[in-house]
């Protein structure tokens, strides 16, 4: 699981107050000592979590694994600050950062945001402070979002890790149809696992579920809710951290890892072999020749006229942050703007590597961008290319306006068949190739 406090954003604060910028790469091991005490350094850098960040850029007793990706992460964040100077109008070093990490320090607590369920709407994860404004005596204030990733080529990581109940739980309708659906495929799964020669064969309703004790699963009516809502509720028993739990039935590992009680039939034929059912459930929600049929209802569901543009409304501002500055309500005594920054650097046994160049994208850019393509019908289309390769729990698609992609989006699941699936998103070529045309005509931060 990764930690909520990434080297890389204290790295990313720190180093917007190195003298000496350009040259500070040429001694890797001093700047990264040099950063760790500039972080520390309350007069420059702000933040109520920021021991739990040092911990994290600290390489002190570390292994060597870790090791390079903390080193990897300041190479990153080196990158990210180089090209936010050059490739913004803030070259200058700020007049203080503050980190958004866990609770907002208080000055900078006015912008944030709760906007469409997301406490986090503002996703600056450290915000910089000038006294001196670009259009008047009022304090500018840049927040950034800060991802990282080791090469210049490889594949942006996610802007979004949000779950699918997220975008439908104001629709009550909408909700029970999509649970409906869900329950029914996975419902479907467990009995399929209960036939002969399959990891679950002979298992009964568990006595602590809503079915009957000694019921079969293999007996129930997959076309009966309630039999639906009976397995799908069904728990086993298993240990845990050397204590007996309730596990959901549809997120169990193995047979081997149920405690033997009434109810449950034990399967010899498999006991031995690790993750079984796990792996077996992991492959029910692959596609193969055609979209994997719980991942395609979802898909027609979200393509119903009724439905479609609130999920691309919703999937567009979460990725895209449109509403950010019509939300906030700063404008008389501040001006504010918001960049991505995605920074480019990795630690290998040759040293640092850092000379990519890092994605540098301006919320007013965005808005230029998305509303040259704002007449366009949306569309949501399965990338059955990507969807199949994958060969994982997952579907890939691209939000359209038009004919022009403006998200990759990927609908997933992780360890938890109990909960809905995840939406991961990044910006589609086509849009960026717009928010590059867009960058011509915003040569300034918004003035408002």
């Amino acid at each position: 699981m990764a930690s909520a406090f990434q080297p890389s954003e204290g790295f990313y604060a720190a180093l917007q107050f190195h003298p000496n910028l350009n040259t500070a790469g040429s001694n890797f091991m001093e700047l990264h000592q040099w950063s760790l005490a500039t972080f520390m350094d309350d007069s420059k850098v702000e933040g109520t979590n920021k021991g739990g960040f040092l911990r994290e850029m600290t390489t002190a007793d570390r292994n060597e694994k870790d090791r390079k990706r903390i080193l990897g992460s300041l190479a990153a964040a080196y990158n990210g600050v180089m090209h936010t100077r050059s490739g913004t109008p803030f070259s200058s070093m700020p007049d203080k950062v503050y980190m958004t990490g866990g609770t907002w320090p208080q000055k900078v607590q006015k912008f944030k945001l709760d906007h469409f369920g997301m406490a986090d709407f503002n996703s600056s994860d450290v915000i910089m402070e000038y006294s001196s404004g670009k259009y008047g005596n009022k304090p500018h204030w840049v927040g950034v979002s800060l991802k990282e990733k080791e090469r210049e080529g490889a594949a942006n990581p996610p802007l979004i890790n949000n779950a699918f109940s997220n975008y439908i739980k104001d629709n009550d309708d909408l909700v029970t149809e999509i649970d409906n659906h869900r329950k029914k495929f996975f419902a479907g799964v467990i009995q399929e696992a209960c036939q002969e020669g399959e990891p679950l064969f002979g298992l009964t309703m568990p006595g602590n579920g809503s079915g009957k004790l000694g019921k079969l699963i293999t007996s129930m009516n997959i076309n009966n809710m309630q039999d639906v809502e009976d397995i799908w509720a069904a728990k086993v028993a298993v240990m845990k951290n050397g204590k007996q739990i309730m596990l959901p039935l549809i997120n169990l590992k193995s047979p081997v890892d149920m405690l033997n009680r009434s109810g449950v039939v034990e399967n010899s034929a498999t006991d031995s072999v690790s993750n079984v059912f796990r792996k077996y459930v992991n492959r029910k929600l692959q596609s193969s020749s055609v979209v994997n049929p719980l991942f395609q209802g979802f898909l027609d569901i979200m393509n119903r006229p009724d439905v479609r543009d609130t999920i691309a409304n919703s999937l567009l501002n979460r990725v895209l942050k449109l509403d950010m500055y019509d939300e906030m309500d700063i404008w008389e005594d501040n001006e504010f703007s918001f960049y991505l920054v995605v920074g480019v650097g990795q630690f290998t046994a040759s040293g640092p590597s850092y000379q990519g160049k890092a994605q540098i994208e301006s919320l007013e850019s965005l808005l230029v961008a998305i509303a040259s393509v704002a007449k366009g019908q949306t569309t949501l289309v399965v990338d059955e290319k990507a969807t199949k390769a994958a060969a994982a729990a997952k579907v890939f698609f691209t939000l359209y306006k038009g004919d022009v992609g403006i998200l990759t989006v990927e609908l997933r699941y992780g360890g938890n068949f109990k909960s809905y699936p995840r939406f991961h998103a990044n910006m589609h070529p086509d849009f960026l190739k717009r928010i590059g045309q867009a960058k011509i005509q915003v040569l300034q931060p918004l003035g408002m």
